[in-house]
């Protein structure tokens, strides 16, 4: 049974972290997060605060390791107790950040970012989006960090075995946010998150000449287009590649080099030409349900809609949202959602796609990185693409209302506009009860969800 520290003497502490060895991981964490308050709450002189921080660090990340399995065993039996169970993670982790945020230096700064990037992976591993004010506390720590030039000073981190900068910590995050990690097996996240903190055979560079993707922070969405604005500030254009791909699961590998836009040629062996591509949640929406209403007429030929225009319009415009007469190719894995779309114009990486063939079939997706066509040639998308004819519904949510839904008949997948769902929330989906699952995808455009059983 661990008793309270009330004393801040290094001596008594480390008794107390012995004793506290013993505990199971939820009442080891409890008592840490307790103490973390307690010297968060004494404001101590920088030094003395700097030192308690760093021996109860190690802890911090051991309990919040324990507590890990126990989330992973949870999610097989409560989603709501292994949402308590990530909390407590995330909420450890919070208050260590938020100790080492009221220091300076390029140690408080790695510190702190070590800390919400294990945040950010609880978060994935939940399934909820982290929140603005994650972002934010980031962009204000950058932010001094680059006034006071100390984001380029390598620290050591025993506790993560790194010898990384401020700025090298920050990539690394961002690489692991702009993945989306979401789409990897929870399972697989505690290991692709390391692999990307400890690996020297991972590549990143701020600025790029020829970006695979750029990712912006302060919008918790998917890469942009490489050919967009720079960036304002220096950490927020940065492309990443694989060179090596050591310790990785084969699967995780996989899905790793793709979304860092190295798709191995040789599985995506399946191909098809594309008619169509819809775009944009409420678009795809729109034309589901005026597809469902109109089944009786289906063999008639399609006439494409088209905008009105005035006479001094040369040619008109297609409906906003809709591409057709394309070039395009899809070549994807027979057995796996990777896929690289090869097509004559630029498609947004912030909404849902539609692919439409030939037969007819719609294929829902979302771009990962984009290569752009030079001299004529395609420009190549990496995609994930969610298998199954996909059918328009009405979802009605708690303090929301009706919200136009997208789902898959053959999975449990709901697409809905961007909307935080706890998980285990109560919604009806065309009239029928069921409870939100692990968040899949976020952008400003749209979110998905995996519904539980």
């Amino acid at each position: 049974m661990t008793t309270a520290v009330s004393t801040f003497d290094p001596a008594t502490i480390s008794a107390w972290l012995i004793e506290l060895e013993d505990s199971k991981p939820r009442k080891r964490a409890s008592a840490l997060y307790q103490r973390l308050q307690q010297l968060n709450g004494a404001h101590l002189e920088a030094d003395s605060s700097l030192q308690q921080l760093e021996r109860l660090r190690g802890p911090v990340f051991a309990a919040a390791q324990a507590l890990a399995g126990v989330f992973l065993q949870e999610m097989k039996d409560s989603y709501l107790a292994a949402r308590k169970t990530a909390k407590l993670c995330i909420f450890l982790q919070h208050q260590l950040a938020s100790g080492y945020e009221h220091l300076s230096g390029p140690l408080a700064h790695q510190r702190v970012l070590a800390s919400l990037g294990q945040m950010l992976l609880h978060f994935h591993q939940l399934g909820e989006p982290p929140g603005t004010a994650f972002w934010r506390r980031i962009y204000h720590g950058m932010g001094d960090g680059q006034a006071n030039g100390e984001l380029d000073h390598h620290v050591d981190d025993p506790v993560q075995g790194t010898c990384l900068s401020p700025r090298e910590q920050l990539y690394r995050i961002l690489t692991f946010a702009a993945l989306p990690a979401s789409r990897f097996e929870a399972s697989d996240l505690h290991t692709l998150y390391q692999h990307l903190q400890r690996s020297d055979g991972l590549e990143i560079r701020g600025n790029p000449t020829e970006p695979r993707w750029v990712f912006d922070p302060g919008q918790p969405a998917p890469p942009r287009h490489p050919d967009a604005d720079p960036p304002t500030w220096p950490w927020h254009g940065f492309s990443a590649r694989l060179r090596k791909e050591e310790g990785l699961p084969h699967r995780v590998a996989a899905r790793l080099q793709h979304h860092l836009g190295q798709p191995p040629a040789e599985v995506l062996s399946a191909g098809c030409r594309v008619e169509e591509i819809w775009t944009g949640h409420a678009r795809i929406a729109e034309e589901l349900q005026h597809r469902h209403q109109g089944t009786e007429t289906l063999n008639w030929l399609e006439v494409p809609s088209l905008e009105l225009v005035t006479a001094a319009d040369p040619v008109p415009m297609e409906q906003k949202g809709i591409h057709r007469y394309l070039q395009a190719k899809l070549t994807h894995h027979p057995q796996d959602s990777l896929a690289v779309l090869e097509v004559d114009r630029t498609l947004p990486f912030d909404r849902l796609l539609a692919l439409k063939g030939f037969d007819g079939q719609l294929t829902l997706a979302v771009a990962r990185w984009c290569v752009a066509g030079k001299f004529g040639k395609p420009h190549r998308y990496g995609l994930d693409l969610y298998q199954g004819q996909p059918r328009c519904g009405l979802a009605l949510i708690p303090d929301r209302g009706p919200q136009p839904a997208i789902r898959l008949p053959d999975t449990n997948f709901v697409f809905l506009p961007p909307v935080r769902l706890k998980l285990g929330t109560e919604i009806l989906i065309d009239a029928a009860p069921t409870k939100s699952g692990r968040l899949l995808e976020w952008s400003g455009d749209f979110c998905a969800y995996a519904l539980q059983p």
